[in-house]
């Protein structure tokens, strides 16, 4: 759980920037991948800084990233 403060620290320290926020805390990253959190952060960060969230903005969604085992590189071609 991150909490309010963590999250104000972390505005005052790196901006509003989401990406920065992101890899501050963590935000983001866990099962959902951010799909809950994400419109909480902006909507906050918005908030405490008397933006508007359009101006805050979004992390960049990402493709899903699946793990890949060494057998399966080691017969990759170079």
């Amino acid at each position: 759980m991150i909490r309010a403060s963590a999250v104000t620290d972390a505005i005052e320290t790196h901006g509003t920037d989401p990406k920065a926020i992101k890899r501050a805390l963590r935000i983001g990253m866990g099962p959902c991948q951010g799909r809950l959190c994400s419109h909480s952060l902006a909507d906050f960060a918005a908030h405490s800084t008397s933006r508007s969230t359009d101006q805050v903005g979004l992390p960049r969604a990402r493709n899903p990233i699946l793990p890949v085992s060494f057998a399966t590189l080691a017969k990759l071609d170079s």
